[in-house]
């Protein structure tokens, strides 16, 4: 099953790296994973929430994914890559990829959200930067959501990061 292969290569890949809270790196993947099956999503989509953060972070190329995990996995991992410094760039990529494929929004949810659990880690001079970032992206996700779960996850993770900034 590929699901059970991207757990394993993105485990192996993140091997060794720590998250600002100390915690070993691949927690983040793992936990949206669990959110996103928890809301039904596809194996895609649960594939490649797991593996969304190593071309950017590791050694592992887009090519190697699309090669071992399929063309559809490999779009959803590249539209969640980062355009390395650019904030825009990365939110006018984000926002075409998921005009081509709408899991990227509940990717990008579960991202978001997960992320938002390491946010009490954040130096209070980088949280401005990671606030701006949060309501670039929830501003986008709110403008192209469409159905009842993408709104609802999208208004309840407002309401979550909103709290967290305000503290």
């Amino acid at each position: 099953m590929k699901i059970k292969e991207a757990y394993s290569f993105a485990e192996k890949a993140h091997e060794g790296q720590k998250r600002i809270n100390k915690e070993p790196y691949f927690m983040h993947p793992k936990r949206m994973f669990q959110l996103l099956r928890k809301k039904g999503a596809d194996s895609a989509t649960l594939c490649a929430a797991l593996l969304h953060d190593l071309v950017e972070d590791t050694p592992v190329t887009l090519d190697e994914i699309n090669k071992r995990f399929g063309k559809e996995v490999g779009f959803l991992v590249d539209g969640m890559t980062k355009i390395s410094g650019d904030l825009e760039g990365t939110a006018r990529k984000f926002e075409k990829y998921s005009k081509k494929d709408r899991r990227l929004l509940l990717i990008k949810l579960a991202d978001l959200e997960e992320n938002l659990s390491v946010l009490d880690f954040v130096k209070i001079i980088e949280k401005e930067k990671v606030k701006n970032k949060y309501l670039r992206f929830i501003d986008l996700l709110k403008r192209l959501s469409r159905t009842k779960l993408e709104k609802s996850w999208i208004n309840e993770l407002s309401k979550k990061a909103e709290k967290k900034f305000r503290d």
